[in-house]
Protein backbone atom coordinates (compact mmCIF):
# COMPACT_ATOMS: atom_id res chain seq x y z
CA UNK A 1 0.00 0.00 0.00
CA UNK A 2 1.59 3.41 -1.14
CA UNK A 3 4.90 2.29 -0.87
CA UNK A 4 6.08 5.24 -2.55
CA UNK A 5 5.12 8.16 0.13
CA UNK A 6 8.11 8.44 1.91
CA UNK A 7 7.78 9.69 5.84
CA UNK A 8 10.58 8.08 7.49
CA UNK A 9 12.48 11.61 7.03
CA UNK A 10 10.44 12.95 9.28
CA UNK A 11 12.32 13.73 12.60
CA UNK A 12 10.12 13.67 16.23
CA UNK A 13 12.35 16.68 17.14
CA UNK A 14 11.42 17.85 20.80
CA UNK A 15 8.94 15.11 20.87
CA UNK A 16 6.27 16.89 18.82
CA UNK A 17 4.53 14.07 18.26
CA UNK A 18 3.41 11.10 20.43
CA UNK A 19 5.73 8.18 19.89
CA UNK A 20 4.79 5.39 17.70
CA UNK A 21 2.47 8.38 15.74
CA UNK A 22 4.86 7.67 12.48
CA UNK A 23 4.63 3.78 13.08
CA UNK A 24 4.33 1.02 10.91
CA UNK A 25 0.78 1.38 10.91
CA UNK A 26 1.08 5.14 9.76
CA UNK A 27 -0.42 5.18 5.87
CA UNK A 28 -3.20 2.63 7.01
CA UNK A 29 -4.50 5.12 9.65
CA UNK A 30 -4.21 7.74 7.13
CA UNK A 31 -6.25 5.81 4.77
CA UNK A 32 -8.68 4.91 7.18
CA UNK A 33 -9.24 8.67 8.51
CA UNK A 34 -9.95 9.45 4.74
CA UNK A 35 -12.07 6.96 4.05
CA UNK A 36 -10.56 5.78 0.72
CA UNK A 37 -9.56 2.26 -0.85
CA UNK A 38 -6.20 1.35 -1.18
CA UNK A 39 -6.51 1.39 -5.19
CA UNK A 40 -7.88 4.70 -4.32
CA UNK A 41 -4.68 5.61 -2.14
CA UNK A 42 -2.07 4.72 -4.74
CA UNK A 43 -3.63 6.81 -7.05
CA UNK A 44 -3.88 9.63 -5.01
CA UNK A 45 -0.14 9.28 -4.43
CA UNK A 46 1.25 8.55 -8.01
CA UNK A 47 1.88 12.24 -8.71
CA UNK A 48 4.24 12.45 -5.30
CA UNK A 49 6.17 9.47 -6.70
CA UNK A 50 6.94 11.44 -9.60
CA UNK A 51 7.36 14.41 -7.76
CA UNK A 52 10.36 12.77 -5.64
CA UNK A 53 11.87 11.67 -9.03
CA UNK A 54 11.72 15.06 -9.93
CA UNK A 55 13.12 16.55 -6.49
CA UNK A 56 16.23 13.72 -6.97
CA UNK A 57 16.82 15.20 -10.27
CA UNK A 58 16.89 18.91 -8.91
CA UNK A 59 18.90 18.22 -6.53
CA UNK A 60 21.76 16.27 -8.16
CA UNK A 61 21.95 19.19 -10.92
CA UNK A 62 22.68 21.00 -7.94
CA UNK A 63 24.85 19.69 -6.17
CA UNK A 64 26.78 17.98 -9.05
CA UNK A 65 26.68 20.15 -12.21
CA UNK A 66 28.08 23.38 -10.35
CA UNK A 67 25.41 25.61 -11.87
CA UNK A 68 25.21 28.90 -12.52
CA UNK A 69 23.23 30.95 -9.90
CA UNK A 70 21.40 31.77 -13.13
CA UNK A 71 20.87 27.91 -14.13
CA UNK A 72 19.96 26.81 -10.63
CA UNK A 73 16.91 29.59 -10.33
CA UNK A 74 15.83 28.51 -13.46
CA UNK A 75 15.80 24.98 -12.37
CA UNK A 76 14.25 25.97 -8.59
CA UNK A 77 11.72 27.80 -11.07
CA UNK A 78 10.24 24.96 -12.62
CA UNK A 79 10.99 22.44 -9.73
CA UNK A 80 8.42 24.71 -7.90
CA UNK A 81 5.93 25.07 -10.95
CA UNK A 82 5.80 21.34 -11.02
CA UNK A 83 5.27 21.35 -7.09
CA UNK A 84 2.54 24.01 -7.81
CA UNK A 85 1.11 22.00 -10.58
CA UNK A 86 0.42 19.26 -8.60
CA UNK A 87 -0.69 20.85 -5.59
CA UNK A 88 -3.60 22.84 -7.47
CA UNK A 89 -2.34 26.09 -8.06
CA UNK A 90 -2.55 27.72 -11.25
CA UNK A 91 0.70 28.59 -12.30
CA UNK A 92 0.72 30.44 -15.55
CA UNK A 93 1.36 34.08 -15.33
CA UNK A 94 3.97 34.21 -12.68
CA UNK A 95 5.23 37.57 -11.11
CA UNK A 96 3.08 39.55 -13.20
CA UNK A 97 1.32 41.32 -10.48
CA UNK A 98 4.26 42.82 -7.73
CA UNK A 99 3.01 43.18 -4.30
CA UNK A 100 4.03 47.02 -3.16
CA UNK A 101 4.47 47.42 0.14
CA UNK A 102 5.66 51.20 -0.13
CA UNK A 103 4.35 53.38 -3.52
CA UNK A 104 5.81 56.70 -2.06
CA UNK A 105 9.36 55.71 -1.35
CA UNK A 106 12.05 56.19 -3.57
CA UNK A 107 12.71 53.80 -5.27
CA UNK A 108 9.05 52.36 -4.47
CA UNK A 109 8.98 49.07 -2.11
CA UNK A 110 7.62 45.90 -3.65
CA UNK A 111 7.67 42.20 -3.06
CA UNK A 112 8.19 40.48 -5.81
CA UNK A 113 5.27 37.61 -5.51
CA UNK A 114 5.02 34.74 -7.81
CA UNK A 115 1.60 34.15 -7.42
CA UNK A 116 -1.24 36.54 -5.77
CA UNK A 117 -3.99 34.55 -4.34
CA UNK A 118 -7.23 35.88 -3.79
CA UNK A 119 -10.60 35.19 -2.45
CA UNK A 120 -12.73 38.30 -3.41
CA UNK A 121 -10.72 41.22 -2.99
CA UNK A 122 -8.79 40.49 -0.44
CA UNK A 123 -5.13 38.41 -0.42
CA UNK A 124 -5.39 35.66 1.43
CA UNK A 125 -1.83 34.37 0.30
CA UNK A 126 1.39 34.92 -1.42
CA UNK A 127 3.44 32.25 -3.09
CA UNK A 128 6.57 33.39 -3.20
CA UNK A 129 10.43 32.17 -4.20
CA UNK A 130 13.78 31.75 -3.36
CA UNK A 131 16.73 30.15 -4.67
CA UNK A 132 17.13 26.99 -3.27
CA UNK A 133 18.14 25.58 0.20
CA UNK A 134 20.57 22.29 -0.85
CA UNK A 135 23.96 22.32 0.81
CA UNK A 136 26.83 21.85 -1.65
CA UNK A 137 29.66 20.70 -0.25
CA UNK A 138 30.56 22.14 3.28
CA UNK A 139 28.45 25.44 2.08
CA UNK A 140 25.61 25.75 3.35
CA UNK A 141 22.95 28.32 1.21
CA UNK A 142 21.69 31.36 2.22
CA UNK A 143 18.63 30.94 4.80
CA UNK A 144 15.08 32.36 4.55
CA UNK A 145 16.14 35.50 6.27
CA UNK A 146 19.10 36.26 4.43
CA UNK A 147 17.98 35.78 0.76
CA UNK A 148 17.84 39.17 -1.92
CA UNK A 149 17.46 39.73 -4.95
CA UNK A 150 19.66 42.51 -4.84
CA UNK A 151 22.75 43.04 -2.23
CA UNK A 152 26.08 45.50 -2.42
CA UNK A 153 29.30 43.86 -3.08
CA UNK A 154 30.85 42.68 -0.14
CA UNK A 155 33.65 44.95 1.60
CA UNK A 156 36.80 42.49 1.25
CA UNK A 157 36.08 40.13 -1.56
CA UNK A 158 34.28 42.56 -4.23
CA UNK A 159 32.00 39.93 -5.16
CA UNK A 160 28.19 40.83 -5.13
CA UNK A 161 26.58 37.72 -4.31
CA UNK A 162 22.87 38.29 -5.18
CA UNK A 163 22.10 40.60 -8.75
CA UNK A 164 18.91 40.85 -9.60
CA UNK A 165 19.58 40.28 -13.19
CA UNK A 166 20.17 36.37 -12.19
CA UNK A 167 16.25 36.22 -11.73
CA UNK A 168 15.84 38.15 -15.20
CA UNK A 169 14.01 34.97 -16.80
CA UNK A 170 11.08 35.85 -14.47
CA UNK A 171 11.46 39.57 -13.32
CA UNK A 172 11.59 42.49 -14.83
CA UNK A 173 13.59 44.38 -12.92
CA UNK A 174 14.67 47.60 -15.30
CA UNK A 175 11.51 49.57 -14.95
CA UNK A 176 11.79 49.97 -10.75
CA UNK A 177 14.89 49.02 -8.97
CA UNK A 178 13.64 46.18 -6.72
CA UNK A 179 14.75 45.27 -3.67
CA UNK A 180 13.54 42.20 -2.05
CA UNK A 181 13.62 41.69 1.83
CA UNK A 182 12.03 38.60 3.40
CA UNK A 183 11.98 40.40 6.55
CA UNK A 184 9.75 43.28 5.61
CA UNK A 185 7.91 40.67 3.22
CA UNK A 186 7.08 38.73 6.56
CA UNK A 187 6.19 41.78 8.59
CA UNK A 188 3.95 42.65 6.12
CA UNK A 189 2.37 39.86 5.99
CA UNK A 190 1.77 39.34 9.39
CA UNK A 191 -0.08 42.68 9.21
CA UNK A 192 -2.27 41.66 6.08
CA UNK A 193 -2.96 38.05 7.80
CA UNK A 194 -4.03 39.79 11.11
CA UNK A 195 -5.98 42.70 9.82
CA UNK A 196 -8.47 39.93 7.72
Amino acid sequence: MADNIKYRFIQNVGDYFPSGYFGEDFLEKVRKCVDVSTDEMKALCSPYAQLQRDYNEFKNFIINQNPRVKDAIKKTHDFHTRLLRILGYETDNAYTEPFVVNAEAEPIEMIPVRHILRRGSQVKMLIMEMQHLIPVGEQEPAGLFEQQYESEPDRNTGVQRYNAGQWNLYLNLTAISIRFLLLLSIKLLRNCFDAG
